[in-house]
C-alpha cells in the first residue's frame, strides 16, 4: 500500500502517519512524504501509483487543489483526501474526485469516518473477479460490472465493455458479489447499486439506460439499501 502525505508542516505529516498506523488496513504501508504539490507529482510513479494521498490545500507555489486535479488525471484510482485549516475550499476540493475533506484538528470520530469511506472506495475500485468463461479465466474489475443475468445455467456478467458467461448458479454469484454492493432485485437479476440511476415502482434504470424489473412491492426496501450503500461509499 503506497500512501503519500503532502503537507508543508512535518509535524502534521507525522500526525497523519501515526493516526493511520492505528488502522489495521494501513499496517505495513509504504509512506511517501512531500512538502509541496510539485514534489508530490515528481514522486508519482505510474508503475507503482499512490493508493491514498493526504493532500494539504494551502501550500506554496502549486496548491493542493491544483496538484489534486493533475494527480486525478494521472491516476483516477488514487484515493485523495484533502486536509486543511480552511473550510471554504471544501467544495472546490471535490472537483478533484476527492473522497473527503478533513479540517486540521478534527476529532477522531470524523477522521475515522473519512478513513472508512476511503477504504470502501479503494476496495470498490481495485477488487477484481476471476471469471471462468469456457476454457479461459478472465479478470474483471468489480466496478465495471453493471448487472448479472441468470439464464439456462449461466450467469452473464454485463460490464462496460463486454458480457462474460459463466456456468454457475445465481446464488453463487450473489455470495461473491454481495459484500461489494451488489443485490438481487429479481429472480434472475443481480445489480451493482453503484450503477443505479433511477429506482421506479417496478423497475430500476441503470447508467446507460438499461432497465431491469424488480420484485413487486420491494421498491422502498431497495431505495433504503441504495441510500445506505451510497452513504458508506460517498
Amino acid at each position: 500500500m503506497n500512501v503519500a502525505i503532502c503537507d508543508d508542516d512535518k509535524v502534521f505529516q507525522e500526525k497523519i502517519r501515526t493516526q493511520l498506523s492505528k488502522v489495521e488496513f494501513f499496517k505495513n504501508s509504504n509512506y511517501i512524504f512531500c512538502e509541496t504539490g510539485e514534489d508530490l507529482l515528481k514522486s508519482f510513479d505510474s508503475t507503482q501509483p499512490f493508493d491514498f494521498v493526504f493532500l494539504d490545500v494551502d501550500m506554496p507555489k502549486m496548491n493542493g487543489l491544483e496538484a489534486g486535479e493533475t494527480l486525478n488525471k494521472l491516476s483516477p484510482k488514487t484515493i485523495i483526501i484533502f486536509v486543511s485549516s480552511y473550510p471554504q475550499f471544501a467544495i472546490d476540493a471535490f472537483d478533484c474526485n476527492a473522497i473527503g475533506y478533513l479540517l486540521k484538528g478534527c476529532n477522531q470520530e470524523k477522521f475515522n469516518r473519512t478513513i472508512e469511506k476511503a477504504i470502501y472506495r479503494y476496495k470498490d475500485l481495485n477488487t477484481q473477479l476471476h471469471l471462468k468463461t469456457g476454457t479461459e479465466m478472465v479478470k474483471v474489475d468489480l466496478n465495471t460490472i453493471f448487472y448479472v443475468e441468470y439464464s439456462r445455467k449461466y450467469c452473464q456478467y454485463h460490464t462496460a465493455n463486454a458480457i462474460y458467461a459463466v456456468r454457475q448458479q445465481l446464488h453463487e454469484a450473489l455470495t461473491e458479489l454481495n459484500p461489494f454492493g451488489f443485490i438481487q432485485i429479481y429472480q434472475c437479476y443481480i445489480v451493482n447499486l453503484a450503477k443505479i440511476k433511477k429506482i421506479q415502482t417496478s423497475s430500476v434504470v441503470l447508467e446507460g439506460d438499461t432497465e431491469l424489473p424488480i420484485k413487486r412491492g420491494t421498491s422502498k426496501e431497495l431505495i433504503k439499501k441504495y441510500n445506505d450503500y451510497m452513504t458508506k461509499r460517498c
